[in-house]
């Protein structure tokens, strides 16, 4: 955005101008680096949006708890709480922010879509650590924050322990736009087509997943990652996309 690059490492943003010589900030923006622990996810990708003047990032506000027993047995895993803020493209100044402030609020793990004066988002609730992910799709006023409608998706663990809890956090895809139609994955099994306007699912695809299979044993084997997480791609009247938990 005139002549400045933005890249953020979930804790903080920094604008750097692309033609200078050296590390020259033009600003950053910064979090706290709240307690807990952060497990490492070779599937997230740190992106963000640049639109109208303002940078819309999510980062980490919160990180979970690990819970063990006997000192080595992990029953719960910790996962991150991510928060989207918007920042003033040129100064670095926080406008607005939503979720991750409050349990049972959303997490955001991926950047928003905009379009006009609306951004279009996944978000994510997890009741508890032992619940199943539940996938929203969400718009908001870009200006204010103010979620205009949401809707919901699908619901979903990423590979379980012996305990039966999700040892991995869980995300979707970034939302792709075409006519008047959004494009959203889950990487749970479930694609969806939602009316951008109205919030309303038009259609749902239902594909074949790598299982998540229940374990006897005390360690950990995740699937593995068989396609990067990328948003949709429309072609010739047909949508393309890459979950991350299938083979196909």
């Amino acid at each position: 955005s005139d002549g400045i690059v933005y890249v953020h490492n979930e804790y903080s943003v920094y604008a750097l101008p692309i033609f200078s010589q050296g590390v020259d900030l033009v600003w950053s923006f910064r979090r706290p680096t709240p307690s807990g622990s952060l497990m490492f996810n070779d599937r997230i990708t740190h992106t963000l949006s640049v639109h109208q003047d303002r940078v819309y990032a999510n980062l980490i506000t919160a990180l979970g708890r690990s819970e063990e027993r006997l000192g080595y047995v992990r029953v719960k895993f910790p996962f991150p709480t991510k928060t989207l803020f918007a920042l003033d493209a040129y100064t670095g100044k926080e406008l607005w922010r939503k979720g991750g402030e409050t349990k049972g609020d959303y997490s955001f793990p991926i950047a928003p879509t905009p379009q006009g004066n609306r951004l279009y988002v996944g978000g994510i609730k997890q009741g508890s650590k032992t619940d199943p992910f539940e996938h929203y799709l969400l718009c908001l006023d870009s200006a204010t924050g103010k979620i205009l409608w949401e809707t919901f998706i699908a619901s979903g663990l990423t590979e379980i322990n012996l305990f039966g809890n999700s040892t991995r956090e869980s995300f979707g895809t970034p939302v792709s736009i075409q006519g008047e139609t959004l494009y959203y994955g889950t990487n749970h099994g479930i694609f969806a087509a939602v009316n951008r306007n109205t919030g309303r699912i038009e259609w749902i695809y239902r594909y074949r997943q790598i299982p998540v299979r229940p374990t006897r044993s005390i360690q950990i084997q995740n699937n593995p990652l068989e396609w990067v997480n990328a948003p949709p791609i429309l072609v010739k009247e047909k949508v393309l996309f890459t979950p991350t938990d299938s083979k196909y």
